[in-house]
């Protein structure tokens, strides 16, 4: 289970990291110290590379088709090519220009991405449930197999101590009735199992 589990925590991170993206974009918008709006330019880029290596571990710890993860790949492209706009617009001075540009919401491909996210979440949840509830019935199907080669043998191990028991029991009371005969007087009582070379004979 561990890959599915690393690829839903790898996407999940993955929406933090986004989270995390969108606050220092709107801090940088809002800055006015140029320090430090280069500080959070620096960070939102670390970030965004941040970003894009958890899509690609996400990617190659997923156990399914690894194509579902070609849109999410376009569209961080995309964020990239808007977040590249919006940085620059922050620089020059442009604020409003930048405010618009991250508002507008048709062209807004964090919105696309956050919804590419959960969608890609949702299906490596569903992989991994799908793995455990497989792996479970497996266990079940291992456990019942096992549980009747052991009952078997239980069945069979009874069965041969009760035939050896019975080898061994019926001779002796044979014996003891003839000996009991003997001891009452009968001396031409036959005394089985004289021609047999073990202990019995």
């Amino acid at each position: 289970y561990e890959h599915p589990l690393r690829t839903t925590n790898y996407l999940l991170e993955a929406k933090s990291m986004l989270a995390n993206r969108r606050t220092l974009l709107l801090e940088a918008l809002v800055e006015t110290d140029q320090s430090i709006m280069q500080q959070k330019i620096e960070s939102i880029r670390g970030e965004t590379l941040m970003l894009q290596a958890k899509v690609a571990d996400a990617r190659r710890s997923f156990l399914g088709e690894k194509k579902m993860f070609d849109p999410l790949q376009d569209q961080m492209k995309v964020l990239e090519n808007q977040q590249d706009e919006v940085l620059v617009l922050i620089q020059s001075g442009s604020t409003i220009a930048a405010t618009n540009l991250l508002m507008d919401v048709r062209r807004n491909p964090e919105m696309r991405l956050r919804a590419q996210l959960d969608g890609m979440v949702d299906v490596s949840r569903g992989f991994a449930e799908g793995l455990m509830h497989s792996a479970q019935k497996t266990m079940r199907n291992t456990l019942l197999n096992t549980g009747w080669i052991i009952g078997l043998a239980i069945l069979l191990f009874v069965f041969i101590a009760m035939k050896l028991a019975r080898s061994i029991t019926v001779p002796l009371q044979a014996l003891r009735f003839s000996i009991l005969g003997i001891a009452d007087g009968k001396l031409e009582t036959v005394v089985p199992y004289q021609d047999i070379r073990n202990e019995l004979g």
